[in-house]
């Protein structure tokens, strides 16, 4: 009992701390300029570059790193005969074993196999699968409306500078960009949480070509967000899938016990056929 007691209050304890970890909010900073462009993740002590990561940081100072180093070309000449060589043999020799294990490893399917999308439309018909596909729509875009009320913008700033090589076309191009833009910063200010928010967006009609960069911080609660995930799938679950699943289940069920009486009466009528002859 005591050793169920510790493991008991060890699971306690465990459940706290993930679920006082999970109301730790995290923070995302984008920023975007000419000069950079950087996406960073922050969570409790972390600080996770999502873009660019580190494998690409590590790459791109490889890369720079061989090119400012003259290259060997005798080296390279010699070692890209080598290789030439060795593809030509492996691709001789196993090309016509490729052809015997691609007939083995293909999969085949079985004849008994039905599709689940076959027996929704078996079972419930096209308005059935229409009425289906508008509740999954639904719980989709609900979804997606829960996930943008659960992002707090904290800072957004943006600089536009519209340019043209000409000035009519300048003021035409800022006219476009402003048609376009601000209905999707309105959209956006409806759907999340905006605090603080500055949008400059002006002509400029004596440079030669436009730029544009903006800073977004943003914060999301993981376990809000769990919730939200957990909801659409209780709703895809019960109140999509369940009812069409047991329907399925019983016509399935219903066309074997039918099979099997077809079959029971035609071996006694083959049995009663041979009874007849003998």
């Amino acid at each position: 009992m005591i050793v169920l007691k510790i493991i008991g209050w060890i699971l306690l304890v465990i459940i706290a701390v993930v679920t006082a970890a999970l109301c730790v909010k995290a923070v995302v900073s984008a920023e975007y300029s000419d000069e950079k462009t950087e996406v960073f993740l922050k969570w409790l002590f972390l600080k996770i570059p999502l873009y660019p990561s580190k494998k690409k940081k590590a790459s791109a100072e490889s890369a720079g790193n061989a090119a400012e180093q003259p290259p060997d070309t005798e080296n390279a000449e010699a070692a890209e005969n080598a290789e030439a060589t060795e593809n030509s043999s492996e691709n001789a020799s196993s090309g016509s074993g490729e052809s015997s294990s691609a007939e083995q490893t293909s999969p085949k399917k079985k004849k008994g196999d039905v599709s689940l999308l076959k027996l929704l439309y078996e079972t419930e018909g096209i308005d059935g699968l229409i009425e289906i596909l508008k509740r999954v729509f639904s719980y989709l875009g609900t979804f997606f409306g829960g996930l943008f009320r659960a992002c707090i913008v904290e800072e957004f700033d943006l600089d536009i500078r519209c340019a043209k090589k000409d000035a009519a076309k300048t003021a035409v191009y800022y006219g476009e960009v402003s048609s376009v833009l601000f209905p999707m910063l309105g959209a956006l200010a409806s759907a999340c949480t905006l605090k603080n928010y500055n949008i400059n967006v002006y002509p400029d009609y004596l440079a030669r070509y436009g730029e544009a960069s903006f800073r977004i911080r943003f914060h999301v609660v993981p376990i809000r967000l769990l919730g939200i995930a957990l909801a659409l799938v209780i709703k895809l679950v019960f109140k999509v899938l369940l009812g069409p699943l047991i329907r399925i289940s019983k016509t399935t069920k219903t066309n074997s016990v039918n099979t099997a009486q077809k079959t029971d009466e035609k071996n006694n009528n083959i049995r009663k056929s041979e009874v007849t002859n003998e």
